[in-house]
């Protein structure tokens, strides 16, 4: 199990494939996919997301690959080798405050007497994505979280916040901050096809 500091909340646990703890490399040859299943939660009700992380062993980045929830908070993600070598991956997971709150104003009603004070706190949420954004989709994030705090009827304000198009600005901009680290960074050795079958 896998948590990780000041306040993350996310926990990460049970990743397959993993032999032995990690101490061996899994085998694979070039062209395949690597598919990763892990155990991804929470404490209390938030939206947990999360991404499997992979590179080539010594390089300096990382690339994401989406991992997609197969319910009972067991998740999967996957990815293709493309050449000989060897190949890390590990998983990070975090609280999504913005999606969190997307799915409780869903459940609000226009009329509820506290409703502007739940839109200002998902303004606040999106005037801070927008900090991170750049060009047009900062400007746009931007006036997006002015009229949530606006006078427009409420239900106009909440169907804006409800927008897919807001939503999938946001979601590549959501803060990592407290985010949970795998401990472990996994090995692949990749092989070209024929290494499998020699004798």
């Amino acid at each position: 199990m896998t948590t990780g500091q000041g306040q993350s909340r996310a926990v990460i646990e049970g990743v397959q494939p993993e032999i032995d703890g990690g101490r061996f490399p899994i085998k694979r040859v070039v062209g395949e996919s690597v598919v990763v299943e892990a155990d991804i939660f929470a404490d209390g009700h938030d939206i947990v997301a999360c991404v499997l992380l992979h590179r080539d062993t010594g390089a300096c980045t990382w690339a994401e690959a989406p991992l997609v929830p197969l319910g009972n908070d067991r998740w999967r993600g996957e990815f293709s080798v493309m050449k000989v070598g060897r190949v890390e991956y590990t998983l990070v997971a975090w609280v999504d405050r913005f999606l969190s709150w997307v799915r409780d104003l869903s459940k609000r009603s226009p009329a509820e007497a506290d409703i502007g004070v739940n839109l200002k706190v998902g303004a606040e949420l999106i005037a801070a994505a927008a900090e991170c954004a750049t060009g047009e989709n900062a400007s746009w994030l931007r006036s997006q979280a002015v009229f949530l705090t606006g006078t427009a009827p409420a239900a106009d304000r909440i169907r804006a916040a409800l927008d897919a198009v807001l939503i999938a600005r946001m979601k590549p901009l959501a803060e990592r901050r407290f985010a949970t680290r795998y401990e472990k960074n996994l090995a692949v050795v990749v092989d070209r096809v024929r290494a499998r079958f020699s004798t």
